[in-house]
């Protein structure tokens, strides 16, 4: 392989020329190994290339293949979309090889096959459990943000958070609440449950016992949910705060 084809193997940041030099010798290579049969090659806006998109081929029930380049870790990303929602797995490839090719056109004969024609994307999954448990929306997008806002960026301290989502929970108690580490859309949240008032412990060393000091923010949470018209529920007994997403 020649130094060309290696040119982010090194994980370097490039600049901006050499980056679009090598996208167009990639895409290129692609659309020339790859028989990609009823799919239609779409045109890349520059919003989509500044974001790493190379590649983006159409087809019917609009069902999409993906291809990406980062270019600061100097892998290759490919992934199908249906609907403008990923359906299928993200993956990764170091080198523009034969592998990544064979691979690449192993997932396209399953997009042209209708594998992903029907495959039901995170929002039709959310709407079906929504519908199935009848449930009704106590929070949006909107308010969701305004909260995660509130409690990462405006509160004196990370307080304890909990959260579940319509797919499953979420680790207990963590320190503040991030949608980053969800993996799911704001609206899959079904609550989070926020503990303003804790302990944290003071280590005394190994012979004697570690001290448990109260923290109470509980008023500049308050506060913060007033501000912003949160919603919130009251437990008394375990002094636990919820947001319901849905209800």
């Amino acid at each position: 392989m020649n130094m060309e084809r290696n040119r982010f193997e090194y994980g370097h940041i490039i600049d901006q020329n050499t980056f679009e030099q090598t996208a167009e010798e990639i895409k290129r290579e692609v659309c020339e190994k790859i028989n990609f049969k009823n799919g239609i090659l779409r045109e890349i806006n520059e919003v989509q290339f500044n974001n790493g998109i190379i590649l983006d081929v159409r087809w019917k029930k609009d069902v999409h293949f993906v291809l990406c380049v980062n270019r600061w870790s100097g892998k290759y990303l490919y992934y199908v979309l249906r609907n403008g929602e990923q359906v299928s797995s993200s993956y990764w490839a170091k080198r523009n090889d034969e592998t990544l090719l064979r691979k690449i056109q192993l997932l396209v004969n399953e997009i042209e096959n209708g594998d992903f024609d029907h495959k039901k994307t995170e929002s039709e999954k959310i709407a079906e459990i929504i519908r199935d448990r009848k449930l009704t929306a106590c929070m949006n997008n909107t308010k969701w943000k305004e909260f995660i806002k509130a409690i990462n960026e405006e509160m004196p301290v990370l307080i304890p958070c909990d959260y579940l989502t319509l797919f499953g929970s979420g680790p207990f108690f963590t320190a503040g609440f991030d949608d980053e580490h969800l993996g799911y859309k704001l609206k899959a949240i079904e609550w989070v449950k926020v503990k303003p008032k804790f302990y944290v412990s003071k280590h005394n060393g190994r012979l004697v016992e570690d001290d448990k000091e109260l923290c109470d923010f509980e008023e500049e949470f308050l506060c913060l949910m007033d501000k912003y018209y949160i919603p919130y529920e009251y437990d008394s007994e375990n002094e636990v705060y919820t947001i319901y997403g849905y209800k």
